[in-house]
């Protein structure tokens, strides 16, 4: 996923991304990602989230979660579908590329807060899903405790008695028919869907993906709503 925004005033976009300090970056890392690493690279910054290593050896590379966020605000990202645990089998948990790309949104909020506020326009964005190998998404906590644990059985056997209903979930193909992949964020779009133009909301937009709600099943909504209570 990425996009290409425009702002009313290329500048300040610019003054945004080289006005972040190291100590904004320790704090961004300490706030946000943690299990992963920031680095410079050229005119952008390279973030990823949810490390995966050789210990030791040259791992392949196209192996991380990743955001690139360039001096004039582009984004370009990825989120990994794979699963933890063996005893997954060919279960995705789609959960776990949701918070990926909202630990980016942070990131990028507080980058380019001032200009996503006054100077944003449009932005040109871009979805895409590769499908190399078929799986079966699924949208749960993962291995939690405490109240959480409760909340984790009931959605799982909301997710199960959806299997009985109508079978498992698969994907066996990349992308959709018809292809969804390109559109434009701005205000006309916050409007269409209902949404005030804000801050918030435009970030919030720009780092949403279709993809990532592959697998949620009608009826998790209530049990969800019960974490925010």
């Amino acid at each position: 996923m990425g996009f290409e925004p425009t702002f009313t005033n290329l500048e300040d976009v610019k003054n945004c991304f080289f006005e972040i300090s190291d100590n904004d970056l320790k704090q961004i890392f300490a706030d946000e990602i943690q299990d992963g690493n920031i680095m410079k690279f050229g005119d952008s910054l390279l973030f990823s989230y949810g490390n995966i290593s050789g210990n030791k050896t040259l791992t392949p590379a196209h192996l991380n979660n990743f955001m690139e966020i360039m001096h004039d605000g582009s984004v370009r990202m990825r989120g990994l579908l794979w699963n933890k645990q063996p005893e997954d089998g060919e279960e995705i948990n789609m959960a776990y590329v949701s918070t990926c790309f909202s630990k980016f949104q942070n990131i990028y909020t507080k980058i380019y807060e001032k200009v996503l506020r006054d100077e944003f326009i449009f932005a040109k964005k871009y979805e895409k899903l590769t499908t190399i190998k078929q799986f079966c998404p699924t949208y749960h906590l993962g291995n939690v405790e405490g109240d959480l644990r409760n909340i984790e059985e009931q959605i799982k056997k909301i997710i199960k008695q959806h299997q009985v209903e109508v079978g498992v979930d698969r994907v066996t193909t990349s992308d959709r028919i018809p292809k969804v992949g390109f559109y434009t964020v701005d205000k006309q779009f916050l409007e269409r869907n209902n949404m005030e133009y804000n801050k918030e909301n435009i970030a919030m937009m720009l780092f949403y993906c279709r993809y990532t709600w592959l697998g949620y099943v009608s009826g998790q909504n209530e049990v969800f709503d019960q974490m925010e209570k």
